[in-house]
């Protein structure tokens, strides 16, 4: 299950760094960068992020009641948000990592809570927009004129 997110993940960062590093070569889920190489770890994969966010959407769509029909659009926008998040976290530990090796020992145990707390925000928008709206009756929140 996780060599499809390793792959991919692998195969995206690649094709993401190549305008900034011409030289980037992707082998399964090894990017070698110009200074470094990259393995695209169980960790890195997105898969535990996806499924936190995964249960995020569905627990933000039953506090905010959300009506069941539209939880499979929500569940694939939150998938979406998900992999884009953790990409993002890897480009960017791609290039933090390329410009200084060492730091690379610290940065890959950044821990998954951090891109789903940065997912939470898009998520908690998706949702909102899935909400049934309150309908006002006629004169609802008029005083007596």
């Amino acid at each position: 299950v996780l060599l499809p997110f390793q792959v991919g993940n692998a195969v995206g960062l690649g094709l993401a760094l190549r305008p900034i590093f011409p030289q980037v070569a992707t082998m399964g889920n090894v990017v070698t960068l110009p200074n470094t190489h990259l393995v695209i770890s169980s960790e890195l994969s997105g898969l535990n992020v996806s499924i936190a966010v995964l249960v995020l959407t569905v627990w933000l769509a039953l506090r905010r009641g959300v009506r069941y029909y539209n939880y499979p659009v929500l569940l694939v926008l939150g998938l979406l948000v998900a992999l884009v998040v953790n990409f993002v976290r890897l480009w960017i530990m791609a290039v933090a990592i390329n410009s200084n090796p060492d730091f690379g020992t610290g940065v890959g145990r950044i821990s998954f809570w951090i891109p789903v707390l940065i997912a939470f925000f898009p998520v908690r928008w998706l949702v909102d927009r899935f909400r049934p709206r309150q309908l006002r009756h006629p004169g609802e929140g008029e005083g007596i004129r």
